[in-house]
């Protein structure tokens, strides 16, 4: 009946098409070519019942063959109601259109969104080459949509857990902090005793600030990022998070040392975070740096920059450590949140020169 079938390629035989056309002797026959191509076939007489069989749902189709001259609900509407259709819209479609009104068929299809049309008397071979495409689109779109939703789902846990994590570490915090306040109200301390009061204090606000980070890092990952832009003296802010860890670097020897950093330097960021970038490479600087060493601190006119900023107008400072450079195994993951270097057993700690701000 159709010549050459035997070299169309067989189907995954859990793949449904439904055919729909009033003719049943046109049913018989497309039935006939899918059932050698290996599809399995369900049939409508109409666009009505088409309707009423795609939304019941007891039979999944993964794709709708109709003709377009039905009394009715004719093929064009049958696929408007499908693509209106949220549960349905993904179908593909495929219309039968007659070689005398084929074209006026087509501009009825492509209005009504159908994916693809084909005209009689029917090719086998081409019938089932245009559905083979169309369901291997089918195929890989929901697979990516099936990806994307997986990371969407991944993002959405992480954030949440990012929060709720936040939250259960500052219930604790708040109540140090309560506490601190009532023992700098007590009578009788002296003027250490407030001085280590006030380096507590200092050093709980920093840890409010990291968990602060975490909701921030979550929140760039989504893409959610808000910037809160505002102008400040890029210098100030340095020197302010060096007070912060002044005592932290003194143990070890290490002191800090600034660069034509005595006038401000205005620039328009977002303050808090910037404070948070300085203050995550001086803790690097002092956790990598030989005992006895120097820090050094650049921050100034662009003008006297020890290296070249990338653009013109661009506010830049540079902290840099003495002690081992970083490996290169290490350099291409140094960016990565919660990365960290490898370790010299002989040496402890791989020392690292810091980066731009």
């Amino acid at each position: 009946m159709f010549p050459g079938w035997l070299e169309v390629e067989m189907a995954d035989p859990k793949q449904s098409i439904l055919v729909v056309d009033d003719n049943p002797d046109n049913i018989f026959v497309l039935k006939a070519a899918l059932d050698q191509a290996g599809y399995r076939v369900v049939s409508a007489r109409d666009g009505a019942q088409a309707l009423s069989l795609l939304r019941s749902g007891k039979d999944p189709v993964d794709l709708v063959l109709s003709d377009v001259m039905m009394p009715g609900v004719s093929g064009c509407e049958l696929c408007r109601c499908i693509r209106l259709d949220q549960g349905l819209r993904k179908i593909p479609v495929v219309l039968i259109t007659s070689r005398r009104t084929d074209e006026e068929d087509m501009l009825c299809g492509m209005e009504a969104g159908a994916d693809d049309y084909i005209n009689r008397p029917i090719d086998p071979r081409l019938l089932v080459r245009k559905i083979q495409s169309l369901l291997e689109r089918k195929r890989e779109r929901d697979y990516w949509q099936e990806k994307y939703r997986q990371k969407t789902d991944e993002l959405t846990a992480r954030e949440w857990w990012s929060r709720m994590l936040v939250h259960d570490m500052r219930n604790p915090l708040t109540g140090v902090k309560g506490y601190l306040s009532l023992l700098a109200e007590e009578p009788g301390l002296n003027e250490r005793q407030r001085r280590w009061l006030d380096r507590i204090q200092k050093a709980v606000d920093q840890q409010e600030g990291m968990l602060q980070d975490l909701l921030g890092l979550a929140a760039a990952q989504d893409g959610k990022l808000r910037l809160h832009l505002e102008a400040f003296d890029l210098c100030g802010c340095i020197k302010g998070q060096v007070k912060v860890y002044r005592d932290a670097a003194r143990q070890r020897g290490i002191r800090f040392e600034f660069h034509d950093a005595d006038r401000e330097q205005e620039v328009t960021a977002d303050h808090q975070l910037m404070g948070r970038v300085i203050a995550n490479l001086l803790t690097n600087a002092i956790k990598y740096s030989f005992n006895d060493t120097i820090v050094d601190i650049w921050a100034a006119s662009p003008q006297k920059a020890p290296f070249e900023l990338p653009l013109e107008g661009t506010a830049g400072f540079f902290i840099a450590n003495q002690g081992v450079p970083i490996p290169e195994e290490d350099k291409a993951h140094i960016f990565e949140p919660f990365v960290t270097g490898t370790r010299d057993d002989a040496r402890g700690p791989s020392p690292r020169p810091q980066g731009v701000g």
